[in-house]
């Protein structure tokens, strides 16, 4: 073989090598999609995706009891925050369940607010800021002195036009994004200065927007630095970048990509509720925020009377799609990923009661022992799910 050849070839395979390790392929808005094959699941392993689970019963007396009606809960260096009752946060070590105390400004008074729905804990300002949906108002309060430091009210025009907030996240040190399921909508607010700084709209389907009888719950996360937005019935991940959020990932589902589809705008709430659920052998939704596991992102689904596993590697390009893990457990993580963890706050009840979300193919003799001492009228326990890196 002559040089020239020779050459051709070597850049002839180099370009092969690179082609095969590389098979990510952009779209034209920079974003890539993960297809999912719903109709020939693949067997996966709850030890493909993690180390360990642990449970962390968390401290019950008079003081740190909680209702049972929990509506926000978030993790910030090691401590475990929990609205209970839109009243008070209660405060908990995420590594042990130790009662640390709780934040408590419910009341009518300047520095008080009357009911909360949702908050956010900075850790680098030891500040909290909640969302009080019935004045369309954010406070953000001194985490040691409880003193409010800063009010916000979120509004259309900065002045008059309330806002429906279901939920926020900062996406830098200074600016929020607040989203509105009911309007289906984000507004972008300086929240130094208290001025909204941009709108956008989220494209949900018309049935969805027409019916919205069944909310996505949370919205923003973190993943890999970014800060995302993802709604159960959009199938694409958002990604924040300069002033709005652009497509990250798109989900393709195939014909089980049509959730809207059964979101009926003329049957009776009731009957419309019962229509989605009795057809969800025909789409796949999604259940939990997603995590990232190695070069992986994971959420949970539901399809089919069964909450499958989907899994996108961020590398290969390539998507999974699982009933359910071997072990014969669920994963449904409700706390924002917290460095190599994601966590499930769950009813005692509700481990008790039912084996899907653990049994001793994922315990230790510890952990099951810890599970076999645990009491129906206890706290909530932290379910806690170290991250295979």
């Amino acid at each position: 073989m002559n040089t020239k050849k020779k050459i051709f070839s070597v850049l002839v395979l180099s370009l092969m090598f690179i082609s095969c390790g590389n098979p990510v392929q952009k779209n034209s808005d920079d974003s890539t999609t993960a297809s999912f094959d719903i109709e020939h699941p693949e067997k996966m392993s709850f030890y493909d995706i993690f180390e360990r689970m642990d449970i962390i019963p968390l401290e019950t007396s008079d003081n740190s009891l909680i209702s049972g009606h929990t509506m926000h809960q978030q993790i910030v260096n090691d401590t475990l925050y929990i609205l209970d009752r839109g009243r008070k946060i209660h405060k908990f070590d995420a590594n042990n369940g130790k009662y640390l105390g709780q934040f408590m400004k419910s009341g009518q008074g300047p520095d008080e607010y009357v009911y909360i729905t949702y908050f956010t804990v900075h850790p680098d300002n030891k500040t909290i800021t909640v969302a009080e949906p019935a004045t369309s108002r954010l406070y953000t309060f001194d985490m040691a002195s409880e003193k409010k430091i800063r009010t916000v009210r979120i509004s259309y025009d900065n002045a008059n036009g309330r806002f429906a907030i279901s939920s926020f996240a900062p996406v830098n040190d200074s600016i929020y994004a607040v989203f509105s399921f009911i309007d289906s909508r984000i507004l972008f607010y300086d929240v130094i200065n208290g001025v909204r700084i941009g709108l956008q709209d989220i494209p949900l389907h018309e049935n969805i927007n027409k019916t919205k009888y069944v909310a996505p719950g949370e919205v923003f996360n973190k993943i890999n630095d970014k800060v995302i937005l993802f709604i159960s019935y959009l199938n694409t991940i958002y990604e924040y970048q300069r002033g709005s959020f652009v497509p990250y990932i798109k989900l393709d589902l195939g014909k089980y990509g049509k959730v809207h589809e059964y979101f009926s705008t003329t049957m009776p709430r009731e009957k419309a509720i019962e229509y989605l659920f009795e057809n969800d052998d025909k789409y796949v939704s999604f259940w939990s925020m997603p995590f990232s596991s190695k070069n992986s992102i994971v959420f949970t689904g539901l399809h089919n009377r069964k909450h499958p596993i989907l899994m996108y590697d961020t590398k290969t390009g390539e998507g999974k799609y699982a009933e359910t893990l071997t072990e014969g457990i669920e994963i449904f993580p409700n706390i924002r990923q917290n460095g190599c963890y994601t966590y499930r706050l769950s009813q005692v009840k509700e481990l008790l009661d039912e084996n899907h979300l653990t049994n001793e193919k994922v315990l230790d003799d510890n952990n099951l022992r810890i599970l076999s001492e645990l009491k129906t009228d206890d706290n909530p326990v932290l379910l806690r799910y170290k991250i295979k890196q």
